[in-house]
């Protein structure tokens, strides 16, 4: 089954006009690096790891529980499958790496001048806010934009991928944002 773009919530007709017209500051769009994409494969694990390990936590103190409340420790057998849960959940990326490069990685991210974001995937289309940014990620040539209330998922931009705009004029937009790692 293939699907079309989907209109999430916060991107319309109206905002990819807007996005397209003259307030286009900054738009990023092209083939990515190997590196962008290990970037983002990694994040993504992180996320998922972090995610899974929550739940873990909150199995393993419900079996803890019942362990210590029925006598029945055999029942801790279960954190043995929870762990290989967790180490399954890092390696999810990198097992099915295209499939998920193609919904991770967006077709084209376009930035106005109030630092709206609106990114493209496969799949889906998005509008976030600037105030919604809650970091951006720069490592090398990739900066990881994180939001705090994403609407869809995480955004990855390349510096080389610019095609509109300077990457000065991105630094300055979101100077209080950027984290930078080596």
């Amino acid at each position: 089954m293939h699907l079309d773009k989907v209109s999430v919530i916060g991107y319309n007709g109206r905002d990819e006009k807007h996005a397209k017209g003259h307030a286009v500051v900054i738009e990023f769009y092209g083939e990515y690096s190997k590196e962008a994409e290990n970037f983002v494969l990694r994040q993504n694990a992180k996320q998922n790891v972090v995610c899974v390990s929550l739940v873990a936590l909150l199995l393993t103190v419900i079996l803890l529980l019942i362990a210590f409340l029925c006598d029945f420790w055999l029942i801790m057998l279960f954190e043995i499958a929870l762990v290989a849960v967790i180490v399954i959940t890092w390696f999810a990326p990198y097992l099915e790496r295209k499939k998920h490069l193609r919904l991770l990685l967006p077709e084209k991210v376009t930035i106005d001048r109030d630092g709206t974001i609106f990114a493209t995937w496969q799949d889906i289309s998005v509008a976030e806010p600037k105030d919604n940014v809650k970091k951006i990620i720069c490592k090398g040539d990739c900066c990881y934009i994180v939001f705090r209330r994403a609407r869809a998922r995480d955004c990855l931009i390349q510096k080389s991928l610019l095609q509109v705009g300077d990457i000065e004029d991105f630094e300055r937009l979101f100077a209080e944002k950027i984290v930078r790692k080596s």
